[in-house]
């Protein structure tokens, strides 16, 4: 499975977008912050056709 994460802060202050390959088994998703607070206050998720089927 192929991911991608968009990723939008302070009103998009900040943006970011990477690719991720995750385990296939995986089940769930961990939010956090490194030395300091952070609160997520929407998330989006969808599911995306293969376009090459």
């Amino acid at each position: 499975m192929k991911t991608i994460l968009k990723l939008f802060v302070n009103d998009d202050e900040l943006a970011m977008t990477s690719r991720m390959y995750p385990n296939p088994a995986s089940v769930g998703l961990e939010v956090f912050a490194e030395g300091g607070t952070a609160e997520l206050l929407e998330l989006k998720a969808w599911t995306l056709k293969d376009i090459w089927s």
